[in-house]
């Protein structure tokens, strides 16, 4: 099996757990008009595609101004935006073992670097890839393979020794688009199951202590 040379890891539910933020941020602008509040299930995210979930409680005419607002409170609460535990001894141990880091998310920049910084993770990494440029040419569901690759090559890495680290199924189909390997974590948003199926190379239960 080829050495990883450079491990690309997804941000929200594999390196920070973002969820509780982002459940109270949609609260702020959703519970006044459903008289009630969400719970962490019913904010079923799709990479961070905040409108598409906006238009399943508000009216139309009211989700460009939602968006506004949820992004707004959601940067209000990124000092509440924690590391997994383990992931910060995680990241030094593959530095130290000359491994280049980077973070790819569909985040936009301002807030992935909020949050890159709140968390003192910013300085793990060698690149990181975000917003439009993650985005690339797909959908806004997953990383842009192209992107990844490109990132790859950047650092000088064949797709064949990297490997792309997420909590996603979306996201483990572009690290096998991008000709990586793909490692799924279980700590994450989606289920185990359904990671299990998308037949990642390595699939992790929880950090090594």
């Amino acid at each position: 099996m080829q050495p990883i040379r450079a491990a690309i890891f997804d941000l929200d539910g594999t390196l920070v757990d973002s969820l509780p933020a982002t459940v109270d941020a949609f609260n702020v602008v959703v519970s006044p008009f459903l008289g009630t509040r969400l719970t962490a299930k019913e904010v079923r995210i799709v990479g961070v595609n905040y409108r598409k979930v906006l238009g399943n409680f508000l009216p139309p005419e009211k989700v460009d101004a939602g968006l506004e607002r949820l992004l707004a409170e959601f940067v209000a609460k990124v000092a509440d935006v924690r590391p997994f535990a383990g992931v910060p001894d995680l990241l030094a141990d593959l530095r130290r073992r000359g491994c280049k880091l980077v973070v790819a998310t569909l985040r936009a920049e301002d807030i992935t670097a909020r949050i890159l910084e709140s968390t003192g993770l910013v300085s793990s990494f060698d690149r990181v890839l975000c917003g439009a440029e993650a985005i690339g040419t797909g959908q806004g569901f997953a990383v842009d393979s192209a992107a990844l690759a490109r990132v790859a090559a950047e650092l000088g890495v064949p797709p064949e020794h990297a490997a792309f680290v997420c909590d996603s199924t979306v996201d483990l189909d572009a690290g096998r688009k991008a000709g990586m390997r793909t490692a799924a974590v279980a700590w994450g948003y989606q289920r185990r199951e359904d990671l299990a199926l998308s037949a990642p190379d390595f699939l992790f239960d929880a950090l090594s202590a």
